[in-house]
């Protein structure tokens, strides 16, 4: 069983203040003579952040939690530690190592993993009827941790095409691209990008409409098959779509 007593993950995210608890249980008749936290990067490599010693106190080496890290009740019984102002790069393990008399070693290990809330943004392209698939409309999710998740939702025969790649400070940015064969009869259907990501209080969809432009079509209508000489209020109308909205008729 072990001895040290520490959570094995915590979450959180920048600017927050995070507890990492940390004590030693059934300790009996050993000789606890120092804690010591050790900082494990991604890479392997570690820090030596925080140390108490019941004669010499608390010290903070030289590291990037310098200034941000302390023990808030500093003692053998009860050794975690707070930091402060967290950053994306503060992520990786935190270890609290007890040095027992006369040189045992017993050791606990945090993970901490950092989330960051992403900045979605959603942007529709104007686009010319055909008969081949094109891009309409793009979704992104920039700098969140972990990925977001991007779903479309529209009444329009679509599919979305989804890639990531690496952000600042360990995020992701996803990407979503909408395509379809556009058509006149799509011009101003509702589509919506619907992006879901733990930070969220819920997922967020963000409402667009689709813009096709198309050549005009020209109807004349009024015609009932039943003119004849001397026939009173007949009329012809001509009638035109098109996007962009036709200026004139003649």
């Amino acid at each position: 069983m072990e001895r040290v007593r520490v959570d094995p993950e915590v979450q959180s995210y920048p600017g927050e203040t995070v507890n990492l608890r940390c004590a030693f249980a059934d300790k009996g008749d050993l000789q606890l003579t120092q804690v010591l936290w050790i900082w494990e990067r991604a890479d392997g490599a570690k820090d030596n952040i925080a140390v108490y010693h019941p004669q010499f106190g608390s010290s903070y080496p030289q590291s990037p939690f310098r200034g941000r890290i302390s023990f808030p009740n500093p003692s053998l019984d009860n050794s975690s530690v707070v930091i402060s102002d967290l950053k994306m790069t503060d992520e990786g393990k935190y270890i609290c190592e007890f040095i027992i008399y006369p040189s045992v070693i017993e050791q606990g290990t945090t993970t901490l993993i950092m989330l960051a809330k992403p900045r979605n943004t959603a942007f529709i392209f104007t686009v010319i009827a055909g008969k081949k698939p094109v891009v309409v409309a793009r979704c992104e999710s920039a700098d969140g941790k972990p990925p977001a998740q991007i779903k479309w939702v529209s009444g329009v025969n679509a599919n979305g095409t989804t890639t990531s790649k690496p952000g600042a400070d360990n995020t992701v940015t996803v990407s979503s691209e909408y395509r379809l064969v556009p058509t006149p009869a799509d011009n101003g259907k509702d589509i919506s990008c619907v992006i879901s990501h733990p930070m969220q209080d819920k997922p967020q969809s963000m409402p667009l409409k689709l813009v096709i432009e198309y050549p005009p079509k020209v109807t004349i209508v009024g015609y009932d098959n039943n003119w004849y000489v001397s026939r009173t209020n007949v009329m012809l109308t001509c009638q035109a779509t098109g996007n962009p909205v036709l200026t004139s008729v003649t």
